[in-house]
């Protein structure tokens, strides 16, 4: 592995790690609490994100290195688990607009590239993998974005929005119109996101 690479991965774990330590002891808590197992208060909610944190940057002062090592050889059982846990902290980013997922596509294409290049794996075989995490990342993407879309056919200002756009009457949106205009776009990001995500995993396997 070069040393800029190298670098680049320890800069991601290090900022990664802890802040997803923080987000899952944070949300654990927060569920529990909804689910009525526990009463916590909002400042004993706040304590579990931060001791989750915590948690995080002890892991990169003890296992940095070896995480880095390691970094390519994570199995994707793991990798899918930790990919799902990305995509529910990326999908409400952005005000709901789908560019944290995007962007998630973009980089688990890049780590797949890269994770086939070192295993020397040949590029019939990576070519695959390549298009088959494109196709899992257009079928996930694929679900946010719908059920977004059919809640903001809903709200005034969003269809005002889109009316000035696309030059539509106000009345077609609703009924199934509305409905096939949402499942339209959402097909449309769909392609675009599978195709970022094997263009990015072919460009860092070159």
């Amino acid at each position: 592995m070069e040393k800029f690479e190298t670098k680049i991965i320890q800069i991601l774990l290090t900022i990664g790690i802890p802040f997803l330590c923080f987000v899952f002891c944070g949300w654990s808590a927060g569920f529990l609490f909804k689910l009525g197992l526990v009463t916590l208060s909002e400042r004993e909610i706040v304590s579990a994100a931060l001791f989750g944190l915590f948690i995080g940057i002890l892991i990169i002062l003890f296992y940095l290195k070896r995480l880095t090592i390691r970094f390519y050889q994570i199995s994707y059982r793991v990798l899918f688990i930790i990919y799902l846990f990305l995509f529910e902290i990326a999908s409400p980013m952005f005000m709901g607009i789908s560019i944290g997922i995007l962007i998630l596509g973009v980089l688990s294409g890049f780590y797949i590239g890269r994770r086939s290049k070192h295993h020397r794996i040949p590029y019939i075989y990576f070519s695959k993998t390549a298009r088959n995490s494109g196709l899992v990342n257009a079928l996930l993407t694929g679900i946010n974005p719908f059920s977004i879309g059919i809640m903001d056919l809903k709200e005034a200002d969003i269809l005002a929005f889109i009316q000035n756009i696309f030059w539509l009457k106000p009345d077609f949106f609703t009924g199934n119109s509305g409905i096939l205009f949402v499942s339209f776009l959402t097909i449309v990001l769909m392609f675009f996101q599978f195709w970022i995500t094997w263009k990015s995993a072919i460009l860092a396997y070159r």
